[in-house]
């Protein structure tokens, strides 16, 4: 589990907007909080809403959430996605895996089993379509 992560933007020089993540644990007794690792993500936005993460129209709709990759699985990584790309972040800061995006997204993507196959799958909703991607252990 995930103590506090600090979501923050940033911008690229080619004047795209990305995903900087960074986490953070409590301090002692509750009080302050301890830095543990900040990455930077693919996961851009070329029309970022303001605030952050109201939808505007006709504005993409970035994702950044905290899933299993099993169903019944304890051990959550992190979700973020953009109009271009997703990424799957590791509780310990890694990268675990990116994915192109068909299309920007419209709405949050959602993280279910649609194959029944007991490992959490991507559902990204688009203005031209639903598009699924699966896990598949290699």
């Amino acid at each position: 589990m995930f103590g506090t992560l600090l979501i923050e933007t940033r911008r690229s020089p080619t004047s795209e907007n990305g995903l900087k993540v960074t986490a953070y644990s409590p301090g002692t007794h509750g009080h302050d909080a301890v830095w543990q690792w900040q990455l930077l993500t693919d996961a851009t936005w070329s029309n970022l809403p303001s605030p952050l993460w109201m939808m505007e129209a006709g504005s993409v709709v970035p994702t950044l959430k905290a899933f299993s990759l099993r169903v019944h699985d304890n051990q959550q990584m992190i979700l973020a996605a953009g109009d271009q790309a997703a990424v799957v972040i590791s509780p310990g800061g890694s990268i675990l895996t990116s994915v192109d995006l068909p299309a920007p997204p419209t709405y949050a993507l959602v993280c279910d089993d649609f194959s029944n196959d007991g490992l959490t799958d991507l559902i990204i909703v688009t203005s031209n379509g639903v598009y699924g991607f699966f896990l598949v252990w290699s």
